[in-house]
């Protein structure tokens, strides 16, 4: 974002933006932390390895079932515009 585009948001979104950016920063320290205590021992540094991993195969999914309703209601709504 650009300075101007960072002015122009409301004051609850700037400061909820940067309470993200806090949250994100101690994300990382806290992941610098574990990788330093897990360089102590193989068995510390096998177990990170692995919580990553776990990481990594675990994406989020999110499923919504089809909503035949509101479907329905968007399509008369389109078909009115045409």
């Amino acid at each position: 974002m650009t300075y101007e585009e960072v002015r122009k948001l409301p004051l609850r979104t700037f400061w909820s933006f940067n309470r993200q950016i806090d949250r994100l920063r101690a994300e990382r320290d806290q992941r610098q932390m574990r990788i330093a205590a897990a360089m102590q021992t193989p068995e510390a540094a096998a177990n990170l390895i692995e919580s990553l991993r776990l990481e990594l195969d675990a994406p989020v999914v999110i499923e919504k079932r089809f909503d035949a309703e509101k479907f329905k209601e968007l399509q008369e709504r389109f078909s009115r515009g045409a």
